[in-house]
């Protein structure tokens, strides 16, 4: 099914509103579309859909083990309490996995990790965050950084 040439995309929720529609690009683009969902099972022509717990290293590498991936696009949310877990620890494992497999990440962030006090903020500009989710996302861009990942702030 997947030619040698053509790259492979694991987006980690893909059945979100952002997730769908950056699938149905990729797809557009020959990409190779991996759509990772916990919950909802996307229905988006030509992309795989791939039942993902990102909160488990063990599910991750279990499900994607048969899987050539050359970049993961991380987009996984959830509100309420599993929020953190999904967040901090999901893109903990993520960017861990991408590690070892040897792919590219891009990780969907947002501006909340700044205060709000300065307004126009710059990647210059050092994150303050206070709000909780703003919190959680500084420190999942943390691990990003490290290992050399693309952060999107939103």
């Amino acid at each position: 099914m997947s030619q040698s040439n053509t790259e492979s995309v694991l987006v980690s929720g893909g059945s979100g509103f952002i997730g769908t529609y950056l699938c149905k690009s990729l797809i557009h683009n020959s990409f190779n579309v991996y759509c990772g969902y916990l919950n909802h099972k996307p229905d988006i022509p030509g992309a795989i859909p791939v039942k993902l717990d990102v909160t488990s290293l063990k599910d991750i590498e279990e499900k994607l083990s048969s899987i050539k991936i050359d970049q993961i696009i991380h987009l996984a949310y959830s509100k309420g309490p599993s929020m953190e877990d999904v967040i901090v620890k999901g893109t903990k494992n993520i960017s861990q996995y991408t590690r070892k497999i040897n792919a590219g990440i891009l990780f969907l962030s947002t501006d909340l990790v700044f205060s709000g006090e300065k307004g126009s903020y710059s990647e210059s500009d050092e994150p303050k965050p206070v709000i909780t989710y703003g919190k959680f996302k500084l420190t999942a861009e943390n691990e990003i950084k490290v290992n050399n990942g693309y952060i999107v702030r939103t």
